[in-house]
């Protein structure tokens, strides 16, 4: 006789059923958790892939291109000539932009003007708004510009 061993059903007993369906609920309690945090490390995982992919568009445009994008020190200045305001890169003399002087652009200033004293203007004004006395009437004054005249 030949003695072997096979896996065949048995029914459990009380205590291993109990066993069981408590290592279950824990199993699935526990996958369940897991499932969650899989799926919020999954979406962290999509975010960090698309921070990724920009980055190698990015790069990939500037091996491309052979260039990037940096602050460089600009000037703009009017040229009367051609009534037009040109930008002007510094470190090329690469004129960048170009656009048409506005009215106040074209309006030269002559080299001896001086700025006039906010204060002395207001003072002005407010002397020709001052009430004048009054003289004569209509017909007076008429009469004093035809003897002017």
């Amino acid at each position: 006789m030949i003695r072997e061993s096979e896996t065949l059903p048995c029914p459990l007993t009380d205590d291993e059923w109990a066993e069981r369906s408590d290592h279950c609920a824990r199993l699935l309690a526990e996958r369940d958790t897991f499932a969650a945090q899989a799926k919020a490390d999954a979406k962290e995982n999509k975010d960090e892939l698309a921070k990724m992919d920009e980055s190698i568009r990015e790069l990939s445009k500037e091996i491309r291109d052979r260039r990037t994008w940096r602050d460089v020190q600009v000037r703009t200045s009017p040229d009367y000539e051609e009534g037009v305001m040109q930008t002007v890169r510094c470190d090329t003399g690469e004129v960048i932009r170009t656009r048409p002087l506005t009215l106040d652009e074209k309006q030269q200033k002559l080299p001896s003007m001086e700025p006039v004293d906010d204060d002395a203007q207001d003072h002005d004004i407010a002397k020709d708004d001052a009430p004048r006395p009054r003289g004569r009437g209509r017909k007076a004054k008429a009469e004093a510009a035809v003897e002017d005249y």
